[in-house]
């Protein structure tokens, strides 16, 4: 049962298909296909399913193309955080995101560029 805040906050409403709801904050108008819906500040989306928060991307990935325990990172080849494309992500390792930050010089950029 709900009450006071949780009601006026919406908490418990999540109801229906969490991949459906998912994918209905997501505008696909571009090549990077950017989530609408709650921000982290450094720009990566934020989801709420089954009592757990997930960033955005990594769920896109989940539903995608699965994770790999190996790799515990979901790197975007586009730099932009909002990105839920799943053809922009990649599973990856701290070292590969850090290779790719260097190689593209793009170290926390969107976090620089939207403050």
């Amino acid at each position: 049962m709900l009450h006071g805040n949780q009601i006026r906050l919406g908490l418990g409403r999540r109801k229906g298909d969490p991949i459906k709801r998912f994918w209905s904050k997501v505008d696909k108008t571009g090549s990077c296909w950017v989530w609408t819906a709650t921000t982290h500040e450094e720009g990566y989306g934020k989801f709420f399913v089954d009592g757990k928060h997930w960033q955005a991307h990594r769920y896109s990935m989940h539903i995608s193309k699965g994770l790999d325990p190996n790799k515990p990172l979901v790197c975007h080849t586009c730099d932009n955080p909002p990105c839920v494309n799943p053809n922009h992500l990649y599973n990856g390792t701290v070292k590969d995101n850090k290779r790719d930050e260097v190689e593209r010089n793009t170290t926390n950029k969107y976090w620089k560029r939207n403050r």
